[in-house]
């Protein structure tokens, strides 16, 4: 199962969705996602099983695996829940592990990320490191706590996390 979640922000052509969503809920095979109506997560089940899981993820990818690895697209949207809520890190795409003693990996041609996940300090020196997912970990925290995406407007108000 994956989780979501659309805002009028997020669908750029209505009908296309309508149709999407339509062919997805007619169709079932256990390699396709199952659509299911939308389910309030408690707390207990928000930091239990999705906050944990992820957090236990990147441990996995930073320290226990034989070498670091940095996810580098760790957002909201790339975290999958299983039938019990337990959260899935997904979408490698952009991860890269670390040579032996290394401790960042520098992008040749621009910083890959999504904005609002990518610490600003990595603007500046171009490199990624696990401190990379940090940042886009705690964004990820903020959003599960607040409720809102980086940049999101409330109100007359602007809110940003750099």
């Amino acid at each position: 199962m994956a989780v979501k979640w659309f805002s009028q922000e997020t669908i750029k052509d209505r009908d296309d969705f309508l149709a999407g969503l339509t062919i997805i809920n007619r169709l079932r095979h256990k390699n396709l996602v199952r659509l299911l109506d939308s389910k309030p997560l408690s707390w207990d089940l928000r930091y239990m099983n999705i906050i944990s899981g992820v957090a236990l993820a990147l441990n996995y990818l930073h320290n226990e695996y034989d070498q670091t690895v940095v996810h580098r697209v760790l957002k909201a949207s790339n975290i999958m829940l299983d039938f019990d809520f337990n959260a899935r890190l997904g979408d490698f795409g952009l991860a890269r592990a670390l040579e032996k003693e290394k401790t960042s990996y520098i992008e040749a041609k621009c910083l890959a990320g999504t904005l609002g996940y990518i610490a600003p300090e990595c603007f500046l020196t171009g490199k990624a490191t696990d401190q990379f997912d940090v940042y886009a970990f705690s964004v990820v925290l903020l959003e599960i706590v607040c409720g809102l995406r980086p940049g999101a407007r409330i109100d007359e108000f602007h809110c940003s996390l750099d």
